[in-house]
């Protein structure tokens, strides 16, 4: 307790100072919080991102930045109420807060694994090793726990997911759930026996055995299973890593410096090491945590109500075998009614051997048999006991006139059951109408009634004979049917049922949108005829396989419209299945996804390339310089570095406008970019620095005809779309591989100081890199 209380003063301290700091953001620079998920306790929090904080102060100055390590909810507040500017936390807990709409993933973490980068993870599932009772998440029903916290997605969310696949909800079937705060926690706890099974994230292990903390064959791993390149134990499918988000507000300008700053960050640099980091990648796709919570309940969803599409997909089989049962059911209960009716007409001498058949008879009936006047009151000649279990009235209630049937029957159909019976008898015809009665408890059943008049030698009606079935259940399944029925038609995402042969039986309305086909055109035919191409056969069995053995199956499937375009989709396909667990179809649900595509690969494209000019940035240029180094060491080639920047871009920014610059700064990267060589690169630094990659030389010769003509065309006036008309020259300087260096960085800056050189004579030249000179 000691241990939580210090955590919390110290989280409770942090959003003290963040809200203090924030009265006087109006006196200092801007200073942008990165709040961070504290889930081990605040000191692990900074000891772990610290460093990146640092880092980002180092590149991106004069931008500043700072740590602010917070709880679970305390993350969340913060950035509802935009008191921090960006947030790096678990998935589970990104889905969360953005699904208030708050945050917006930009990029996703690398973690270090024993042989490369992991950007997922998962759940494992641990007992003592003695523990061989335990193999899979249904050996757990009726046993305890220990978890770090239910807002824990590899220590507690996931685990929810796959158990409730194999028939068991932990949050219900399991005898005791701890939650004892950290990872490392509840690995001590299985150790000294607190728990049956423990439930944390992938690496644990396998990190805390590497250490010297644990001994791996002291514990049991629970649901093993085995993922392609996936190093550690595990328990359950693979979800992405944290993601760092923008916080809504956040100006777009720090969120892309920040997004190319992160994408740069070295796996040896002091920041990725403290984080245990293989360094940041663009985002990925969170769906799949997202679909967990929908379908487990939880996170966002936890407060969600059942819906009609939830019902159909659960019990759609279930219902559609109950009605058909019931309805069998009202089928032998109307022919023994008949039979009944003719049993009553054969009875009128009121022989007792034969009104005990009678009795006997509908005694057995599933349903009331009743024989009434055809007055106002349907006064009751003769009632069967089962009336109590359809209204909780004794049938003597009103067999001894203490009550009349048409007293029970619901106000509201009085008048409509009154004039169908008269109409019906009137004709000489048999009744059957379906209408509502309020029971003795208040309640509301909905009864459907057959009979039929007596008739004397007048032709006058003289009784009514006839039997009450309670088919209150039929129609709440109705009702859940009808729900359904317009989830289905309604829903924004693509629906598509099978049969076992996978021919389409049905699709709703979102699907024929989305793909472009008629119904029509797909009844019938299999859902091959949407396939795009991109997936070879082994995809489609590996998809059929984990269906066949799983029950479903979920991921990206590229999909072919009708007229022919290609596009991205995220599929789910479940089996569906009869009574005896026999699949008997199949149902898959569609979103397509090509905006979130677009978006992906518009952030790829900004992590490489510089968004004014369309030139490679920084990022893109060391690594393609790096790839010409091996090359030019394979085949002992030369190459140039070629680095200049505008001998007068600020004084045509302070003149002109910035405008003007940036217009400048494109046409200039135009005008060079249709100058050099395909295998040649040009790429803009930043600000008016640009460098030039020259591959496969000949000698410096080429390097400096290179240098003069990009003089030369510096020199022509450039004429803007602004209107202006602006004359310039640069300062250039070169660096030759491998004669100056054979170190990327230490190549960059050599090119870097002749540059300088050359503007110190005076500009609009170029400098060879010389040790003696520079």
């Amino acid at each position: 307790m000691h241990k939580y209380g210090e955590q919390l003063l110290r989280q409770t301290l942090c959003l003290i100072a963040l809200c203090l700091s924030g009265l006087s953001l109006a006196a200092a620079d801007p200073v942008y919080r990165i709040g961070v998920l504290a889930n081990r306790g605040p000191d692990a929090a900074v000891a772990e991102w610290s460093a990146h904080v640092d880092y980002l102060n180092r590149k991106l100055d004069p931008l500043k930045f700072e740590l602010v390590p917070l709880s679970f909810h305390d993350l969340s507040a913060a950035a509802q109420q935009r008191r921090v500017q960006f947030v790096i936390t678990n998935p589970g807990h990104y889905i969360e807060i953005a699904f208030s709409g708050s945050v917006n993933r930009i990029a996703t973490r690398q973690m270090l694994g024993p042989a490369g980068p992991l950007a997922s993870f998962g759940g494992v599932v641990i007992a003592r090793a003695a523990r061989a009772d335990l193999n899979t998440y249904a050996d757990l029903r009726g046993k305890s726990l220990l978890i770090p916290d239910r807002s824990s997605l590899g220590g507690w969310q996931v685990h929810v997911g796959e158990a409730m696949e194999e028939g068991i909800d932990l949050r219900t079937g399991t005898t005791s759930i701890k939650e004892v705060g950290t990872h490392d926690d509840v690995v001590f706890g299985i150790l000294a026996g607190q728990a049956d099974a423990g439930l944390v994230r992938t690496g644990l292990l396998e990190s805390m055995a590497a250490e010297g903390r644990i001994l791996l064959d002291d514990f049991r791993v629970v649901n093993l299973r085995r993922e392609l390149d996936f190093p550690y134990r595990l328990s359950t499918r693979l979800y992405p890593e944290w993601p760092i988000a923008r916080v809504e507000g956040t100006p777009e300008e720090v969120t892309r410096k920040l997004l190319i700053a992160l994408l740069g960050m070295a796996p040896g640099d002091p920041a990725a090491r403290a984080a245990g980091l293989n360094g940041w990648t663009v985002p990925l796709n969170y769906q799949p945590v997202n679909d967990l919570f929908y379908r487990t309940r939880q996170g966002p969803y936890e407060h969600l109500p059942i819906t009609g599409r939830d019902v159909v997909e659960r019990y759609g089989l279930h219902l559609a075998v109950a009605i058909g049962l019931i309805m069998l059911i009202i089928g032998l209960a109307l022919a023994t009614s008949i039979t009944a009716n003719r049993a009553l007409r054969r009875a009128r001498d009121g022989l007792a051997e034969r009104e005990e058949q009678f009795r006997s008879l509908v005694t057995n009936i599933p349903g009331v048999v009743y024989r009434c006047a055809p007055d106002q009151d349907w006064t009751i000649y003769y009632v069967s006991e089962h009336i109590r279990d359809l209204s909780g009235y004794p049938a003597s209630d009103f067999i001894e006139r203490r009550r009349s049937y048409a007293s029970i029957i619901h106000p509201d159909d009085m008048a409509r059951v009154d004039q169908e019976v008269n109409a019906q008898v009137a004709a000489g015809l048999p009744f059957v109408l379906e209408y509502r009665i309020v029971d003795a408890g208040g309640g509301i059943r909905w009864i459907l009634e057959h009979g039929r008049a007596h008739y004397g030698p007048d032709r006058a009606a003289q009784w009514l004979d006839g039997v009450f079935l309670d088919i209150s259940t039929i129609k709440q399944a109705e009702v859940k049917l009808r729900q359904a029925s317009a989830v289905f038609q309604h829903t924004a995402e693509g629906i598509i049922v099978t049969d076992v042969q996978r021919h389409i039986l049905t699709v709703n309305p979102a699907f024929v949108g989305i793909t472009g086909y008629k119904e029509a055109e797909l009844i019938g035919h299999s859902p091959a005829v949407l396939r795009s191409g991109r997936h070879d056969a082994a995809f489609f069995a590996a998809m059929w396989r984990e269906i066949e053995q799983r029950g479903s199956w979920q991921g990206e499937i590229w999909n072919r419209r009708k007229n022919g375009e290609v596009y991205p989709s995220w599929q789910t396909i479940s089996a569906l299945r009869d009574a005896n667990d026999q699949v008997v179809g199949y149902i898959s649900l569609y979103s397509d996804i090509t905006s979130l595509k677009q978006s992906e690969e518009r952030l790829q494209w900004l992590a490489y390339h510089d968004p004014l000019t369309g030139l490679a940035n920084r990022v893109l240029f060391e690594e393609r310089l790096r790839h010409a180094i091996r090359q030019a060491l394979r085949h002992k080639e030369q190459l140039a570095v070629l680095y200049f920047d505008l001998d007068s871009f600020k004084t045509i920014n302070d003149n002109l406008g910035h405008q003007v610059g940036d217009e400048l700064l494109e046409a200039l990267a135009q005008r060079l970019e249709s100058r050099l060589r395909k295998s040649d690169t040009l790429s803009r630094r930043g600000g008016d620095e640009f460098t030039v990659l020259l591959e496969n030389l000949n000698g410096t010769e080429e390097a400096v005809a290179m240098a003069n003509e990009i003089l030369r065309q510096m020199v022509k006036p450039f004429a803007l779309p602004s209107g202006h008309q602006v004359n310039t020259s640069c300062s250039l300087g070169i660096s030759l591989f491998p004669d100056d260096s054979e170190n990327i960085e230490e190549l960059i800056r050599c090119a870097d100081i002749a540059m300088y050189r050359a503007k110190q004579d005076g500009g609009n030249c170029y400098r060879l890199f010389s040790p003696e000179r520079n």
